[in-house]
């Protein structure tokens, strides 16, 4: 099934990704930790309403580290395709 030399490349592949733009995700990390900090202080309610703003800051770092295929589905109207 899996062996363990892909695992070993999956760990190297991620160190190096990550120590490609290592302050861009060192930033967006301590600004999602500061806001789950403040809700948690604001009596666990506000914990609410950071979650997205964590959630998000997940997708931030995925986007500009890995980077995502700019997609709009609304060009390909009226566009046939076969398939």
């Amino acid at each position: 099934m899996f062996s363990m030399t892909d695992a070993m490349n999956a760990i190297q592949a991620s160190i190096l990704i990550v120590f490609k733009k290592f302050w861009l995700i060192f930033a967006l990390i301590l600004v999602a930790v500061i806001m789950a900090m403040l809700g948690i202080i604001a009596v666990c309610i506000g914990i609410l309403f950071t979650l997205p703003i964590i959630y998000t800051t997940q997708y931030a770092i995925y986007r500009n580290v890995i980077g995502v295929e700019e997609h709009d589905e609304l060009d390909e109207i009226g566009i046939y395709k076969e398939y």
